[in-house]
């Protein structure tokens, strides 16, 4: 599901820009910060509390809770919530990027 939540935002970011570099750098800057605010590069607990409550609107953050759950063993159907939002996510990213995205400049 983050596979596919994170490819449709990729469309998303495309439909938005008029080449592929721009689409490339613009995608890293919304990268760069979720990976730090997610939990990926480094804990969040370690984090000022108000960035704590920011990553907690980041896709990134509830696939990183769901991956790390499922690693250390806990069932799919104990992320149900993380799930949802990230399939939620990927469906407007999908709609979106159909909307935005045209062939021609």
């Amino acid at each position: 599901m983050g596979v596919f939540a994170f490819l449709a935002s990729a469309f998303r970011w495309s439909g938005l820009t008029k080449s592929a570099g721009a689409a490339s750098g613009f995608a890293m800057v919304i990268f760069f910060p979720m990976l730090f605010l997610s939990g990926i590069a480094m804990p969040v607990e370690i984090l000022p509390q108000f960035l704590q409550d920011a990553s907690k609107w980041l896709p990134m953050t509830h696939f990183v809770e769901l991956a790390q759950g499922v690693w250390n063993g806990d069932a799919l159907t104990v992320f149900g919530l993380e799930l949802l939002i990230l399939t939620v996510f990927g469906l407007v990213c999908v709609v979106l990027a159909f909307l935005l995205f045209r062939w021609e400049n």
